[in-house]
């Protein structure tokens, strides 16, 4: 289905006929009606909880609808074998009490927007050991889950935060691990330390506003922490100082962030011991980047992108011989007098980087770009790079075009 189109019932329930008559016994129905801005709009069919049609249906999505009317229908209970179900995408105001009667759910996605009612029944799926969701779900008695993701929001008039963290920290669940997407105003303090204090919490994404790493002591409580995002936050202090403390971190973006007191990042030796994926993007006023010898000894892929004020490659890019792909992305006139060379000969960050196997450099400005794949003896092909998962967060890239 294209994506904003408006769909009728109609074409949903062909859809899903054609589904019956292809199948005979249906056990996995996937419908996606378009993305989270353009979503189609239709009424829940019906059609979907007749018992004796989809009594063996375990898997069912319907994401990227906007639901007329309430949503799901109290039918859905007749669905006793559901183990997933997704919603993910989709506009609808609440779900039915009776979504309490699915003994069999183990998995359940409502990370809908812009908000739902959730009936206070979620205590009751005894098997749900999976759950995502929006703002406003309450997580109390949900004792049997092994991953939580959950969208969070931080504001001054409304702070859905301190319940999240009661549940993360108190000893009433199972949860192996969680996942948070929190969202701030402007000037709300995020409680950085707060959250890593949560030992289950291994993915954090934090947008919006302020970070004060300047407050943070060493030694940092022991986390579990393998993924961090700064989007758009205020960072007061060097992040790099408390960050490379962390001892699981694994994946870290900075995008178009903002440097309130300092212009210089440092990175000290042994830093950053699992460190396998560092992305900088758009960090418009950061002027110097330190990295001694001995830190990132695991990093694998590094992009640099839109830090129009960096004065140069840090050297100590050299010392990082686990460093596979590069990516760059810098003004035009950067890239010719720091890494080509005004001559062409090679400029005085040309030696820093010349040592990673593959380096894509893009000048903007003249929209010029390059794909370099050095040759080694374990990577010298573009088949290598192209084919390679190395962008560990694609939804972000289209922000910066």
């Amino acid at each position: 289905m294209e994506d904003g189109k408006k769909h009728c019932l109609g074409d949903v329930d062909s859809m899903i006929s054609m589904a019956l008559e292809a199948s005979g016994q249906l056990r996995s129905l996937t419908l996606s009606g378009g993305t989270e801005r353009r979503t189609a709009s239709i009424s829940f069919p019906e059609v979907i909880c007749d018992s004796t049609k989809f009594k063996y249906v375990k898997v069912l999505k319907f994401e990227g609808y906007r639901f007329m009317g309430k949503g799901l229908p109290e039918g859905i209970k007749k669905l006793v074998n559901l183990r997933f179900l997704s919603l993910k995408g989709s506009a609808l105001e609440t779900l039915p009490s009776s979504i309490g009667q699915l003994q069999y759910l183990e998995t359940l996605d409502i990370r809908v927007f812009p908000t739902i009612t959730v009936p206070d029944v979620l205590c009751k799926l005894k098997g749900l050991k999976h759950l995502y969701f929006s703002p406003r779900t309450e997580v109390e008695g949900l004792n049997n889950l092994r991953f939580l993701g959950a969208i969070v929001n931080i504001r001054k008039e409304k702070n859905d935060l301190p319940q999240m963290l009661k549940y993360l920290n108190s000893n009433r669940h199972n949860l192996r691990e969680a996942q948070l997407e929190i969202y701030a105003s402007g000037e709300v303090l995020l409680p950085f330390l707060d959250l890593l204090s949560c030992h289950c919490l291994h993915q954090l994404s934090l947008w919006w506003g302020r970070c004060e790493f300047q407050k943070v002591e060493p030694p940092l409580s022991p986390s579990n922490l393998s993924e961090l995002s700064l989007l758009q936050c205020s960072i007061e202090g060097d992040p790099m100082s408390v960050l490379g403390d962390l001892p699981n971190l694994r994946r870290l973006l900075f995008l178009l962030v903002d440097l309130v007191d300092r212009k210089v990042m440092i990175i000290d030796a042994n830093a950053f011991p699992k460190l396998a994926s560092l992305e900088i993007i758009g960090i418009k006023n950061l002027e110097k980047w330190v990295v001694a010898e001995g830190c990132m000894p695991n990093l694998s892929h590094l992009t640099i992108d839109r830090c129009e004020a960096l004065e140069m490659i840090p050297d100590g890019l050299r010392f990082i011989t686990t460093l596979r792909k590069l990516e760059i992305k810098m003004p035009e006139e950067f890239i010719v007098q720091r890494i080509h060379g005004i001559d062409g000969r090679g400029g005085p960050d040309h030696d820093k980087i010349c040592h990673v196997p593959v380096i894509a450099i893009e000048s903007y400005g003249s929209k010029k770009s390059e794909l370099l794949i050095q040759p080694t003896d374990d990577s010298s092909s573009e088949e290598s790079y192209s084919s390679g998962d190395c962008n560990c967060y694609p939804s972000l890239k289209p922000l910066l075009h």
